[in-house]
């Protein structure tokens, strides 16, 4: 066995001594050559005591035969297999690394030593099975971090093993939440594709792409902004990006802003420099927000008898104005600007982007009214420009407090009791059944009947109409557990009754799934009411995983799909 990592008596030129310091002492004799061409850099501006007179070196320098002894921050194992990669094959192989921690720590030390061309070196035993099989996520995470198009591919198809929405795992700091998205809307893609029968290679786009949003400026020549700001008696001019000039007065910045504030309390030149700007005898300072934003941000400034608090509607004023307070240090603004994100219009609108916002803004309700509303939209939704505001931390919660109301919804489909309990009998909901009551007798109606029924409430019978709406609708249910996915539903049943013209069913289908919508929507309410957004760990409740079909995807399938992160 090759054993160059101990002590070896022709370690002469440059020597010395590398000790893993609070361990258990293992120390090993080391060419400097070899390690210097790693570049271990650092360890070349150590001072060397002259050989043969140790008695020369420092006081605090630690000399072991001879040797210099370096103390690293490494255990031996780590440094065994670290030096094991910069030591030449004739005298040591690789190390075999099978376990994903062992993978890091050497990572962690190429990285801290920077030996750049050996980590990914190092990253590449990511490829192991036995590793991938056990932690597909982790070694996902840091081969896509590592900049590995191959391996990174390859551990996105390995965590198809896994639920849609995975439990947190400790590298998701490794990643963004647009990376995050990008490997679920993959998974999504791939259980799709199984479940309808095809075997298409299917390209997962990365979205990781930073927007940078500039404001262009409209005109050339500088116009006044309207009233308030354009006050005669203004003591100074804030000049936009798209050059409007805002006639503003100082005192009502500084109380708003200690930013402002001790921007305005610098003495001032008695003679304005060359480079300094000035209108109607007033300093003039630009600034890189837009017209809009500033009239919004300084409207908030003002008193209220001067006046009103802008109206923000369009989440990107929204946004913008946000920014802006939190620039110049408008803390008491923020807050205020940000509860305006409970406008319903901005909700309905734009759940997901509203939900980022408010979690970076530090408002806790505001993100749980957010989470509640994004249950809208699909479990893995699109790609939203704020995505670069929450971590995929962040987004793996709301995922995961979705996917938990959506299990609990759909457990309902298995008991019935809730609507029985509601309607108290067939009499209660003949409607349902599709009969009517005349002469002391209940007539059956001629509208088809399941062979199968699954949701049988007080007959021995179902009609098919109702079995495929309740089956439709879970299945949408589990998906976007929210009151619009029971009307859209209940709007679908009515017209496709309607259209039987069934004299029996079809005067009063409407009515009774008017009723329906009610007790339904109370029911989702009251199991999602259960469950609780955590950002810590988990969401607060326990409920059973995802069956099978989620769980698993086919490896004939995964096989030809690919997962292309733009790297």
């Amino acid at each position: 066995m090759k054993r160059p990592i101990d002590v070896h008596s022709r370690a002469n030129v440059h020597q010395i001594c590398l000790r893993r310091s609070a361990f258990r002492s293992r120390q090993g004799r080391h060419h400097t050559p070899f390690i210097q061409q790693r570049r271990f850099s650092h360890l070349q501006t150590i001072p060397l005591p002259r050989i043969p007179q140790p008695a020369e070196a420092s006081e605090d320098q630690e000399i072991k035969d001879g040797l210099v002894v370096v103390p690293m921050a490494e255990d031996s194992k780590t440094l065994d297999s670290l030096l094991r990669f910069c030591y030449p094959s004739t005298l040591a192989d690789d190390p075999n690394l099978e376990v994903l921690e062992d993978v890091i720590d050497v990572l962690e030390a190429a990285k801290k030593y920077s030996l750049e061309s050996l980590e990914k070196k190092i990253c590449r035993t990511l490829s192991n099975p036995k590793i991938l099989e056990a932690e597909p996520l982790r070694c996902f995470a840091i081969a896509h971090r590592g900049d590995l198009r191959e391996e990174t591919r390859l551990a996105a198809k390995y965590t198809l093993s896994l639920p849609l929405v995975p439990s947190w795992f400790n590298e998701i700091g490794l990643i963004t939440a647009a990376d995050l998205l990008a490997l679920l809307t993959y998974h999504r893609k791939c259980g799709d594709a199984i479940s309808l029968a095809r075997a298409d290679a299917l390209q997962v786009q990365n979205h990781c792409t930073v927007l940078m949003f500039s404001n262009t400026p409209t005109s050339t020549k500088p116009a006044y902004a309207a009233a308030p700001f354009d006050h005669a008696k203004a003591d100074i001019i804030l000049r936009s990006s798209d050059n409007v000039d805002f006639r503003i007065f100082k005192l009502f910045l500084s109380l708003a802003s200690p930013f402002f504030e001790t921007l305005f309390d610098l003495p001032q030149p008695a003679k304005a420099k060359e480079d300094q700007k000035t209108k109607d005898g007033l300093v003039v300072v630009p600034v890189t927000e837009c017209s809009k934003t500033l009239d919004a941000l300084l409207r908030f400034c003002y008193p209220s008898t001067l006046t009103d608090d802008p109206n923000l509607e369009v989440l990107e004023d929204v946004t913008d104005v946000l920014e802006a307070a939190k620039k110049y240090s408008l803390e008491s603004l923020e807050k205020k600007i940000c509860r305006t994100l409970s406008n319903p219009k901005i909700l309905n609108a734009e759940s997901l982007r509203f939900f980022a916002i408010a979690h970076r803004g530090g408002l806790r309700e505001e993100t749980r009214l957010a989470a509640k509303y994004t249950l809208t939209q699909s479990l893995v939704p699109s790609w939203f420009k704020e995505i670069g505001l929450i971590t995929a931390a962040d987004l793996l919660a709301l995922l995961t407090y979705h996917r938990f109301c959506g299990d609990a919804v759909y457990a309902l489909k298995t008991d019935m009791s809730w609507i029985k309990t509601h309607y108290g009998s067939n009499q209660g909901c003949a409607w349902l059944s599709g009969q009517s009551y005349s002469n002391n007798r209940f007539n059956n109606c001629s509208c088809p009947r399941s062979l199968v029924p699954k949701f049988l409430l007080f007959n021995s019978w179902s009609l098919q109409w109702w079995e495929d709406f309740m089956e439709e609708t879970f299945v949408e249910l589990r998906d976007k557990p929210c009151k619009a996915t029971i009307e859209n539903h209940v709007e679908k049943a009515v017209q496709s009754v309607k259209g039987r013209n069934c004299p029996t069913c079809s005067p009063h289908i409407e009515g009774g799934m008017q009723g329906l919508t009610e007790l339904f929507t109370k029911k989702l309410d009251e199991v999602i009411s259960q469950f609780e957004l955590d950002f810590t760990s988990q969401v607060k409740s326990q409920i059973p995983d995802e069956d099978s079909s989620r769980q698993a995807m086919g490896e004939e399938t995964g096989s030809n799909i690919e997962s292309d992160f733009g790297l």
